[in-house]
């Protein structure tokens, strides 16, 4: 599934995963996409996505007990972050975030 968005209006400023605060340093790009995901713990260790396998190495916000939907904020080792979220059994690739440039 591709983003409905134009591609200028794919990237735009993300905002905390968790809350309404500051503005995080990145710019995000819209996905929602279906990945495979290895989890250990219930948390995801490693995913799958349009065939290249993604390593975690940190997460860097992860869900609320309470929430429905599991957001989860990863780093991979390559230093890219995701946002993967687990609904209903599933789990989507949300997002990939890009540290904001200082123009």
């Amino acid at each position: 599934m591709r983003s409905a968005l134009a591609p200028s209006q794919s990237v735009a400023a993300a905002r905390r995963p968790d809350a309404a605060g500051p503005r995080d340093p990145y710019l995000h790009r819209l996905i929602y996409e279906p990945v495979e995901v290895r989890a250990e713990e219930g948390r995801p260790v490693e995913f799958v996505w349009r065939g290249r396998r993604y390593r975690i190495a940190e997460v860097l916000a992860s869900p609320k007990w309470w929430r429905r939907r599991r957001r989860y904020v990863v780093r991979t080792d390559t230093a890219e972050v995701f946002v993967l979220v687990r609904e209903r059994g599933s789990w989507l690739l949300a997002e990939e975030l890009y540290p904001e440039r200082a123009d």
